[in-house]
């Protein structure tokens, strides 16, 4: 049941409460939700190669993608697009992400959302969020929490407001 909302209002707590009391009361006739063991499940039958064997790549990725951080720090678009770091980590990630690895998901949707070594594109930023979240990831699963809390102000993606929606990611993060 979705709240009717002014979306020019930032949610109350009353409300998020409510929503709350009504979804945990729905729960069990509620199929549309899925559990966070399932999300765990569906994602290691869906992984290519072992687990620990991507989350060490992905570690490879970090202090990389760290350092690009701190360099671009102050600097314009083109000089955040054309960052080395930012290309090696995309080049280590796209593959780790493509096979279903979460952390590379949730990391390749920030490099598309703020233009990090590539051209910003905030419909693939969602795109890569939504499935690191559906694959289990906590950051990822607040940040769809989030995108349904507030709507996503870009026409391409079609996420709107939409608290039960918002309350249903935020369940799943909080259940891990």
């Amino acid at each position: 049941k979705a709240l009717k909302v002014n979306p020019n209002d930032t949610a109350t707590r009353d409300q998020l409460s409510e929503l709350a009391n009504e979804s945990v009361a729905n729960s069990k006739s509620e199929e549309n939700i899925i559990s966070s063991d399932t999300l765990k499940k569906k994602r290691l039958a869906e992984l290519g190669r072992p687990l620990e064997e991507m989350d060490a790549e992905f570690e490879k990725s970090e202090k990389l993608f760290n350092d690009a951080l701190e360099e671009v720090t102050g600097k314009n678009k083109e000089e955040k697009e054309a960052n080395t770091n930012f290309v090696l980590v995309r080049s280590i990630i796209s593959p780790l992400a493509e096979n279903g690895h979460a952390k590379s998901q949730r990391r390749l949707a920030r490099l598309y959302g703020a233009g990090f070594g590539i051209s910003q594109n905030v419909k693939e930023a969602v795109r890569w969020t939504r499935l690191a979240a559906e694959g289990g990831d906590v950051e990822a699963q607040m940040k769809m929490a989030l995108f349904y809390e507030k709507g996503v102000q870009n026409p391409e993606v079609g996420i709107t407001r939409d608290l039960t929606e918002s309350f249903k990611w935020y369940r799943l993060a909080a259940e891990q």
